[in-house]
């Protein structure tokens, strides 16, 4: 019978432990945020990008970016805006609040 000395039962004990990346689960929680308030908004004409930023603990804030077209400009380079911006709780993989609400907007 063999004995384990301290470093093999450390190395035994951190194999039989998953170590979790807290990085991993912000951009898990981000993808979900994303895809309920996408779902609930619609996506707008010129969408150009969503943007979340976790304000602290279980709060974000959400921006639509879209590059809107400007009527009269030669270069057609378009100006990007942000058409709407949420701050949302966020728990358990649900919006538990949101200011303002989300709601269906566009197609």
């Amino acid at each position: 019978m063999m004995i384990d000395t301290p470093v093999e039962k450390k190395n035994k004990a951190k194999d039989l432990h998953q170590e979790v990346d807290p990085s991993k689960i912000k951009d898990q929680q981000k993808e979900k945020l994303k895809s309920i308030v996408m779902e609930s908004l619609g996506k707008p004409k010129y969408f150009s990008l969503i943007r979340l930023s976790n304000v602290y603990s279980d709060r974000w804030r959400v921006d639509i970016y879209c590059d809107m077209p400007v009527e009269g400009r030669l270069s057609g380079i378009p100006d990007t805006k942000i058409t709407d911006s949420f701050f949302i709780i966020f728990r358990d993989n649900e919006i538990f609040s949101s200011d303002p609400v989300i709601e269906p907007k566009y197609k």
